[in-house]
């Protein structure tokens, strides 16, 4: 997945710098979850991977795949500051899949912004892979029959 962090408060960036340290913490399955922006640096993209549940890549074109992410903000740089406002807003760029999120109600999720991502095939892929089974099937039917005449 890949954050980008948009600064809405406008004394805390300022020309796309940093001017007062804020950290960022999300779900990342690989471990590192903080990414802290020290005055100073730019504002950049995050990348992280979030842990997928649901179906098996076997069960293609039919596989189906749920994920949550959480997404919490702090000030300063260090262990301690005052949580941040945070919003989510989330685009897709994966060709190969559908992805829909929807955002978690604030009561089920008071620490922060959390959403659950939903993916799927597309209609188009599952209707062209069912298109080329039956395709090969016929054909392989087909020689069979022209094999046993």
């Amino acid at each position: 997945m890949r954050l980008v962090p948009v600064v809405l408060d406008p004394g805390r960036a300022e020309g796309g710098l940093v001017t007062e340290g804020f950290r960022v913490l999300v779900n990342d399955a690989q471990g590192e979850g903080t990414h802290t922006f020290a005055p100073g640096q730019p504002v950049q993209a995050i990348e992280f991977s979030v842990a997928l549940n649901g179906s098996s890549v076997y069960r293609y074109p039919f596989d189906r795949y749920e994920a949550s992410l959480v997404v919490l903000a702090a000030d300063g740089t260090g262990t301690v500051g005052d949580p941040l406002l945070t919003e989510l807003s989330v685009t897709s760029s994966v060709i190969a899949f559908d992805v829909a999120a929807a955002r978690v109600p604030q009561d089920a999720c008071p620490f922060g912004t959390c959403a659950t991502l939903d993916a799927a095939r597309p209609a188009t892929t599952v209707g062209y892979t069912i298109w080329f089974m039956v395709l090969a099937w016929g054909l392989a039917l087909a020689g069979l029959a022209v094999l046993y005449q």
